[in-house]
């Protein structure tokens, strides 16, 4: 196994343990609400990482429409510690292990390990169909705004991709 596919093993390993802590303490802070929306957020380097999350009863107390497709409006980001453990830190070392061009692969691993880790939680029943799933930048560029709807499109069903994509 190549060096860039343990790294990406390794991430996705980490962001999984990570998200799960964040769902249990979500479902520990707010045992009457229900989660409709989960997203992990980085910046365009993907040298950090967090996550935020959201309900039917927080949306339904938003005055914009859009809410359920903007996580950077959302309420909810309990346990965001979760990441500093593991996550956020062989985030940095790799980025910082790159040089010239494979800073570009790192972006591109980085953020396909972000989301194959829903994916697999998804599948796991960790999350079920009716959660909005997302990975982005909390001020993206061109590259990572790609990034994202390639996310959304993988990790939602069809339908929820075109709602998303009506919103932009």
């Amino acid at each position: 196994m190549s060096k860039a596919a343990e790294y990406a093993e390794r991430l996705e390993e980490v962001v999984k343990d990570a998200v799960l802590r964040t769902v249990a303490e979500f479902k520990r802070r707010h045992p009457r609400e229900h989660m409709n929306g989960y997203a992990l957020l980085t910046d365009d380097g993907l040298g950090t990482l967090g996550h935020v999350a959201c309900s039917k009863e927080f949306i339904a107390s938003e005055s914009e429409p859009d809410t359920l497709f903007l996580p950077v409006d959302w309420a909810y980001d309990d346990g965001v510690k979760a990441f500093d453990r593991q996550a956020r830190p062989l985030l940095v070392s790799h980025a910082d292990a790159c040089e010239g061009g494979e800073f570009l692969a790192h972006i591109d691993d980085s953020f396909n390990a972000l989301v194959s880790a829903l994916m697999s939680l998804r599948g796991d029943g960790v999350f079920g169909a009716d959660v909005f799933l997302s990975v982005g930048s909390t001020d993206p560029s061109d590259r990572l705004e790609r990034l994202e709807e390639n996310a959304v499109r993988a990790l939602n069903s069809d339908a929820v991709y075109r709602a998303w994509k009506n919103t932009r």
